[in-house]
């Protein structure tokens, strides 16, 4: 080996060959130091580049070189440089993988198709199930409409009971009004001669539905709480003005205006009661007529409101006449050409206070 000495002579050094170890030790050691490292295998070309796989030439002479290559490795965009990170997520192995990046779009574009998938799912499955309700709350609507309301024995169809909210004015329930009612019942018991005491139109609903027919003019005037009901044009020569209307029952099912007043009221005998068949008039005096407008029940009658001559009341109604039997009850006169005359007391027998005559008259059947 040739080296410099200070003085700047070259000289030569002679460096003694290796010696060889005999020892066991010393050649276990000697095989450990002539121990080369094995080759590095070629780069196969399915094997992807990343950071650990940089060429060894480009790592030596980076590494390798004079102290200007180090920096130029750092800010230069060598091994290390700003976007290492994408490289290095660029060239992931699971991602680079032959399809990977189209694998990773389409696994995106299915999965938002799902998504879209749902929310219409859901829009569509909504609006059906709110379609479905308003279908089948119209039938039931329809159904309830076209269900008759029948009697006791099944008859009858109620027409304009349905309908009997949407006939309220907005003043109700003030206003002119025909109630038309059918003649239920008649009861003689306050008289000895039951030939006395009738009802118009003298035809019970059993007997002739349509005979059965009568109608009362009333008309409602006043304010809320002050309602005052009046006759106009009336049958059984009843004839009232200004009467109270209280209400009953109000907000239940049954609420309504009742009303009551005395009357004298006029019969003529259904048969003759004298024994020379002369005419006769008989009178009822301080029978009490009460009545009763209901706001909120259907009627079932008449089934036709075409021949009514006001405003038909859209409700129930019920009214009736009634005396108890006593002294005086009835009060009956032969007549002649409309005159009174004499009274009648033959055959006339005073009944007992508790005995009761009576016409009702209502148009709702019994459910």
């Amino acid at each position: 080996m040739k080296l410099f000495s200070q003085k700047g002579s070259l000289r030569e050094i002679v460096v003694p060959a290796e010696k060889k170890i005999s020892t066991p030790a010393g050649q276990r050691l000697s095989h450990i130091m002539d121990t080369r490292a094995p080759p590095v295998p070629p780069r196969s070309f399915l094997r992807n580049k990343n950071l650990a796989d940089v060429d060894e030439s480009s790592t030596s002479s980076v590494l390798g070189g004079k102290n200007g290559f180090y920096s130029n490795a750092w800010s230069d965009g060598g091994i290390f440089r700003k976007d290492a990170t994408l490289e290095a997520l660029r060239s992931n192995r699971h991602i680079a993988k032959r399809g990977g990046w189209w694998r990773l779009a389409l696994i995106v574009a299915i999965v938002i198709a799902a998504i879209i998938a749902l929310a219409l799912g859901l829009v569509f499955g909504l609006r059906k199930t709110k379609n479905d309700s308003s279908d089948r709350s119209s039938s039931s609507s329809s159904a309830a409409a076209d269900s008759p309301n029948s009697s006791s024995n099944g008859s009858n169809q109620n027409s304009s009971g349905s309908n009997s909210t949407s006939t309220t004015s907005a003043d109700f329930p003030l206003g002119t009004y025909s109630f038309t009612t059918f003649l239920d019942t008649v009861t003689t018991d306050c008289t000895s001669n039951e030939a006395t005491w009738t009802c118009p139109p003298y035809t019970i609903y059993n007997s002739n539905k349509a005979k059965s027919a009568m109608t009362f003019n009333w008309i409602i005037t006043g304010s809320e709480g002050n309602y005052k009901i009046s006759s106009t044009d009336n049958p059984l020569a009843l004839e009232f003005e200004d009467v109270d209307l209280e209400m009953v029952s109000k907000g239940q099912d049954s609420e309504r205006y009742h009303f009551q007043f005395t009357m004298d009221k006029k019969v003529i005998p259904s048969t003759s009661i004298t024994d020379d068949d002369s005419s006769a008039v008989c009178f009822f005096n301080s029978t009490i007529f009460t009545g009763y407008l209901y706001t909120k029940m259907e009627k079932d009658y008449p089934t036709s409101e075409d021949d009514e001559s006001n405003t038909p009341w859209p409700y129930a109604v019920r009214a009736e006449q009634s005396i108890g039997g006593g002294e005086d009850v009835p009060n009956c006169y032969k007549a002649e050409n409309g005159r009174i005359t004499e009274q009648i007391t033959d055959g006339l027998n005073a009944t007992d206070a508790s005995t009761l005559c009576s016409c009702l008259y209502r148009n709702y059947l019994t459910k």
